[in-house]
């Protein structure tokens, strides 16, 4: 069965982690809020203490998280998503920041041989998503 990771546990992100996890999905989750990581664990999650930790863990790990250079952190800093990063896995970020950010994070993602799919949310009455993937990621979404 697939391993999903998941990384910022907001209102949104803690929604679709627990959905994913009651769909019978094994998750790893990290926040930098203990609390919420409690309350998924609670309902069978189990916790991670660094994102790399959560990459190592996962097969697909997905993002929340409330601006660019949050995400930048999280992909690219010390014990990023990147320094756990396996072949095949696959990063899916769902947060609500600029395209290019994205773009980039895929980029990177790319040299730690993962498959990247970016679904950066605009809020303009609506929502809408702009998603684009590296093959790999196409190919297996």
């Amino acid at each position: 069965m697939m391993r999903i990771g998941y990384i910022g546990l907001g209102l949104m992100g803690q929604s679709m982690a627990r959905n994913i996890l009651k769909a019978g999905y094994p998750v790893t989750v990290h926040n930098r809020s203990r609390v919420v990581v409690a309350k998924l664990t609670a309902e069978g999650a189990e916790e991670a203490f660094s994102p790399a930790e959560v990459a190592a863990k996962s097969d697909v790990v997905f993002t929340n998280l409330p601006d660019s250079g949050d995400v930048m952190e999280v992909v690219l800093g010390e014990n990023g998503i990147l320094e756990g990063v396996r072949p095949g896995m696959i990063y899916i970020d769902n947060s609500t920041i600029k395209t290019a950010y994205c773009q980039s994070d895929c980029g990177k993602a790319q040299n730690g041989w993962c498959g990247c799919v970016g679904c950066p949310g605009q809020r303009r009455g609506y929502w809408r998503a702009r998603c684009y993937a590296d093959d790999y990621g196409w190919r297996l979404c």
